[in-house]
């Protein structure tokens, strides 16, 4: 009697291949989504160019709240169900939104410091911030940003 031979390995290696490349697909268009999702922002008159992500991150947890200048540092977030502060916050604080609200809770309680304003929208962000010229804040890539800088988040 001849020996049949089954095609489940090969079936089953190709499905094995085709989830790893799906997900380095996904994982690489959610990195260049996420890096695209928003635009950090200062008033014009701030001399910075360009800033490192853990500077970022100590502003917007005011751990530190001056600049170089040693005007006073003004954050400002976007509100809590905004794509680009869902963004903002797992790439610069590496903490998702609600995370973020429990950080400010447990500051506040201590006495230490409250939250940074939340701001309802891009065009208000950008207002208070041409408003402010120690204002800090970030908008949807997609938002106009005239009147104001982008900085650069590096390393």
């Amino acid at each position: 009697m001849p020996m049949q031979t089954s095609n489940a390995f090969p079936v089953a290696r190709s499905v094995a291949i085709c989830a790893v490349v799906m997900t380095l697909v996904t994982s690489a268009s959610a990195q260049v989504a996420s890096a695209q999702a928003y635009k950090l922002i200062v008033n014009d008159a701030n001399h910075a160019s360009g800033i490192s992500s853990s500077e970022v991150a100590q502003i917007f947890m005011k751990k530190k709240t001056d600049w170089p200048s040693g005007e006073a540092v003004i954050p400002v977030d976007q509100s809590a169900n905004s794509p680009s502060r869902v963004a903002f916050s797992k790439d610069v604080l590496h903490r998702d939104v609600m995370a973020m609200k429990l950080y400010w809770q447990q500051q506040m309680f201590a006495g230490r410091a409250n939250a940074p304003d939340e701001k309802a929208s891009d065009a208000v962000v950008v207002a208070y911030i041409k408003d402010n010229p120690g204002a800090i804040g970030y908008v949807s890539s997609a938002a106009s940003t005239t009147g104001v800088k982008v900085l650069v988040i590096h390393e």
